[in-house]
């Protein structure tokens, strides 16, 4: 069975001042099969300064035209510097909300959590506080531009997971999975990493969900991009 693939990238903005870079990405999946179809979006936003690299990966599942059946959210902070620990929280949503209130939620829990690490007696910690400040204000930040610039795509979700944390990185990612696939293009390597986030959603039927969504991005020919996702996936996010 033919199994047709468009990849659409339907937004961007890029921000360049002496202080930082900011690229924000929108793009579309869809794949059709017969009578079967899967759509699903890929918001990325990437900022780079020369203290750390932030990153929010959202990949958005689309249920109808009103309404996304789930969205699974990476936030990620790469200081420059080591400071020698790590951090990771998972956040749950148990109410419909819209991607615009996502992003204000979790506004609130980076900064509810950057105060805990803030009042630490440990310094590593305290080190931590930084960057959940930095993904407060970019989290503000994307909310705006949901509400002001993409009003569109800002639906109810009906599942909604997201992981804050300076673990798993794109950086990381895209440079393990080219040592191992070989070049790609933006899109095809930011689809595969929202598969990696999105899937993660899917707890013990991971492996399952990665596949299905790798389908998505290449094709149906996920044969070495499977091996290589994961093996970039199993270097910087598991």
């Amino acid at each position: 069975m033919e199994c047709i693939v468009d990849i659409d990238s339907i937004w961007k903005l890029e921000e360049i001042t002496n202080q930082f870079n900011r690229t924000i990405t929108l793009f579309s999946l869809e794949t059709v099969s017969g009578e079967l179809s899967l759509q699903f979006y890929i918001l990325k936003d990437t900022v780079f300064t020369k203290d750390y690299t932030l990153t929010v990966m959202t990949a958005l599942f689309s249920l109808n035209s009103n309404t996304y059946d789930s969205a699974s959210i990476l936030v990620d902070y790469l200081p420059v510097n080591d400071i020698g620990i790590t951090s990771l929280e998972i956040v749950e949503f148990n109410s419909v909300v819209t991607l615009s209130q996502v992003y204000d939620c979790l506004e609130e829990n980076a900064k509810e959590i950057g105060n805990i690490y803030q009042k630490s007696n440990d310094n590593a910690f305290k080190q931590l506080a930084k960057g959940y400040h930095e993904m407060r204000k970019e989290l503000k930040y994307l909310s705006q531009i949901i509400q002001n610039e993409l009003p569109q795509y800002n639906k109810e979700i009906l599942n909604t997971s997201a992981m804050l944390t300076d673990v798993c990185t794109f950086e990381c990612f895209s440079k393990t999975f080219l040592a191992c696939a070989g070049p790609l293009g933006e899109l095809t390597m930011a689809c595969n990493f929202g598969c990696v986030i999105a899937s993660l959603a899917c707890g013990p039927a991971y492996p399952i969900c990665l596949s299905a969504c790798l389908a998505v991005c290449t094709g149906g020919d996920i044969a070495i991009m499977a091996f290589c996702t994961g093996k970039a996936a199993a270097a910087c996010c598991l």
